[in-house]
C-alpha cells in the first residue's frame, strides 16, 4: 500500500510544501509555494496555512513541519553508551552549564558516530534545547487549521538527509549552504557522514535592506531592485562581471542597472554571512584536518545573480548550485536547477519518509508535545488511563449493588462518581451497565482497554522475534502503534540481506496482521540495510463489526 509523506517548510516569505508517495519506491508528486503577506506577521503565516488547508494540500499520512532554526540551542556530548533510556537519565547532569534544563525548554537528542576513547568506546550525542513557547505556538497554529504533524524539527537537523539523498556517491568533505530570507543554514558532510551544522541570523533580507539603504527606497522596493537588477561582483570588477551576465542572458541590454552601486550594496548585505562562513569553514578544517572540497548553494538566496562565483572567490572554495537530478524528483523538478528554494521542503519530506539515513533523528514532538499516535505517548499516559478504567469498573460494580439495596444517598454519590469517570474516559456521561459495555466493546484496540491493546501487539512482536530470529543481528530504532488507525510501524536496520524478508515472514504469523505484509521501505547505508515496515493491524477486529 502506497504511503504519502509531506514536508512543510514555513519560511519568512512563503510556505513551501513537498509531498512524496509510494511503497517500495517513493517519488515526489507535488511541490507548492504559498506566499505569506509580508505585513501580516504571525497572522499572515496562519492565513497562508489556512489557504493550504482549504485547498486540501496539507493531507498526508506522515507530516514533518519546520521550526525556526535560530531558536534552537545545540551541544554535543561524548558518552560511553548509546541506549536512549540511559541517556535520558544522565542528560540533566551532563547539560549543566551547556544547555538550559528547565520547564521552559523541550530537549531531544540523537546518537551520532561512535569512536574509540581512552577507556573504551564513546558515542557522540547531539542534544537540542528548544523553547516550549515557540514549539507550542507553532503546533497550536497548525492544530487550528486541522493539521497535526508527527514531526516538528528545526531545519538545521534535516540537511543531512537531503545531502545523502541528492549525493549518495559523494566521497569528499563538502557543505550545503541554504540561504533563506531571515537566516541561513550550513551543514558539513564527509561523504555520507554528518559532521556539523550551523545556523546564521543573516539571509536574503540583509541584502534587500542594504540595497534599499543605498538607493533610499523602502525594503520592499529594495527587494524588487535586488530581484530585477541585483548581482554581486568583486570591487573593481563590476563592469566585467556585468558584461558576462549580459552575454549569458541574465540581463536585458535595455534595462541595465548601475553596476557599481548595486554591487556595492549587495556586497555589504552579504558581508556578515561571508565572515560567518569563513569562520565556520576554517574552524571545521582546523578541528578535523579536512579541507572543504566544495559548497552546494540552495535556498532563495541562491537566485542572486553571480552569487556562486562571488562566494567561491570570497571563500576560496568551489561553490556550485544545488541540482535536483534524481529520477524520483522529475515531477517537481523537471529543470534540476530551477527551484533552489525546494531544498527545505524536500529535506522535511525525506525526514517524514525516513529516507536519507537516520543520524539526526531529532523530533521535538516529545513529552507534553508528543504526537498522540506513538507508543511513547501511550506509555506515558497508561497509568492515568488504567486508573480511569479501575474507577469505572468499581463504579459499575457498586451501581449494580445499590440497585438492589435502595441506598439512595450512596447511590447518588456513586452515580456522580460514575458520571465523572465515564466523562473523563469516553468524553460524555454513560450511566447504565448496557451502555458502558457497548462503549467498551466499541473501544477495542485502544491502549486503555485490556483486549488487543497496543501492549498486546508489542508483547506478541517481542516474543515472536525472540523465538524465531535467534542469531540475526537487528537494531530496532522505533515501534509506533497508531491506536486510532490500527497501524503498526517498525523501523530499524540489519547487516544481513536476508533478515528483512525473514522479519516480514515472522510478522505475517500474527492474526492481527495481513498474510501478505507490503514490501518494506529499505535504505542501504554504511554496510547496513535500514528498513521501515507499515502494517495494517486491523485483521483481528474483522468480526467486531467495526469500520476499519
Amino acid at each position: 500500500m502506497a504511503q504519502s509523506f509531506l514536508g512543510i517548510d514555513i519560511g519568512a516569505k512563503a510556505i513551501r510544501l513537498l509531498r512524496m508517495a509510494g511503497s517500495s519506491r517513493i517519488q515526489a508528486e507535488l511541490f507548492h509555494e504559498e506566499p505569506i503577506d509580508p505585513e501580516g506577521g504571525v497572522d499572515g503565516v496562519e492565513a497562508a496555512l489556512r489557504r493550504l488547508a482549504q485547498a486540501h494540500l496539507l493531507s498526508a499520512e506522515v507530516v514533518a513541519v519546520s521550526l525556526p532554526s535560530g531558536a534552537a540551542m545545540v551541544t554535543r556530548l561524548s558518552l560511553p553508551f548509546s541506549e536512549a533510556k540511559i541517556i535520558e537519565q544522565v542528560l540533566p547532569g551532563q547539560l549543566t552549564g551547556k544547555l538550559p534544563v528547565s520547564e521552559d525548554y523541550v530537549l531531544d537528542f540523537s546518537v551520532l558516530d561512535r569512536r574509540p576513547g581512552n577507556e573504551g568506546e564513546l558515542h557522540d550525542i547531539q542534544v537540542v534545547a528548544y523553547p516550549k513557547d515557540l514549539l507550542g505556538a507553532r503546533l497550536e497554529m497548525l492544530s487550528s487549521i486541522g493539521c497535526d504533524p508527527q514531526i516538528a524539527i528545526p531545519m538545521t537537523f534535516v540537511g543531512d538527509r537531503l545531502a545523502r539523498y541528492l549525493y549518495p556517491n559523494e566521497l569528499e568533505t563538502y557543505a550545503i549552504l541554504d540561504i533563506g530570507d531571515r537566516g541561513s543554514r550550513l551543514i558539513i558532510m564527509k561523504g555520507l557522514s554528518f559532521q556539523t551544522c550551523r545556523s546564521f541570523l543573516v539571509g536574503g533580507r540583509s541584502i534587500s535592506e542594504a540595497v534599499a539603504s543605498a538607493f533610499g527606497v523602502s525594503v520592499e522596493v529594495g527587494e524588487q531592485l535586488k530581484e530585477e537588477q541585483g548581482f554581486v561582483a568583486p570591487e573593481g570588477e563590476e563592469v566585467q562581471w556585468f558584461q558576462q551576465l549580459v552575454a549569458a542572458g541574465a540581463f536585458d541590454r535595455d534595462n541595465q542597472p548601475d553596476s557599481r552601486e548595486i554591487t556595492k550594496a549587495t556586497r555589504a548585505g552579504l558581508h556578515p554571512l561571508i565572515i560567518a562562513l569563513r569562520q565556520s569553514l576554517v574552524a571545521h578544517s582546523n578541528a578535523t584536518h579536512d579541507k572543504i572540497d566544495h559548497v552546494v548553494l540552495a535556498g532563495g538566496g541562491a537566485r542572486l545573480k553571480a552569487i556562486a562565483p562571488y562566494l567561491a572567490q570570497s571563500l576560496s572554495v568551489d561553490v556550485r548550485p544545488i541540482r535536483f537530478e534524481r529520477e524520483e524528483l522529475v515531477n517537481v523538478a523537471p529543470n534540476p536547477l530551477a527551484q533552489p528554494e525546494m531544498a527545505g521542503a524536500l529535506a522535511l519530506a525525506l525526514r517524514a519518509a525516513e529516507l536519507g539515513g537516520n543520524e539526526l533523528d531529532i523530533n521535538l514532538r516529545t513529552g507534553d508535545y508528543g504526537y498522540k499516535g506513538t507508543i511513547e505517548f501511550i506509555k506515558e499516559r497508561a497509568l492515568g488511563l488504567s486508573i480511569l478504567v479501575a474507577l469505572l469498573v468499581l463504579s459499575t460494580a457498586f451501581m449494580l449493588f445499590t440497585r438492589y439495596q435502595a441506598l439512595s444517598a450512596e447511590k447518588d454519590q456513586l452515580q456522580s462518581a460514575l458520571e465523572e469517570s465515564t466523562t473523563a474516559l469516553f468524553g460524555r456521561s454513560v450511566l447504565t451497565e448496557e451502555a458502558i459495555k457497548a462503549e467498551l466493546q466499541a473501544a477495542k484496540g485502544y491502549s486503555f482497554i485490556p483486549e488487543r491493546t497496543a501492549f498486546d501487539h508489542f508483547q506478541w512482536i517481542s516474543d515472536a522475534l525472540t523465538n524465531n530470529m535467534v542469531g540475526v543481528n537487528f537494531e530496532f530504532d522505533t515501534l509506533e502503534i497508531d491506536v486510532m488507525r490500527k497501524v503498526v510501524s517498525i523501523k530499524g536496520d540489519t547487516d544481513a540481506d536476508a533478515a528483512v524478508p525473514m522479519l516480514t515472514s515472522v510478522l505475517e504469523q500474527y492474526d492481527c496482521f495481513p498474510n501478505d505484509i507490503p514490501e518494506p521501505t529499505t535504505d542501504k547505508n554504511r554496510g547496513r540495510t535500514g528498513f521501515k515496515l507499515r502494517i495494517e493491524a486491523n485483521h483481528c477486529y474483522a468480526n467486531s463489526g467495526e469500520d476499519d
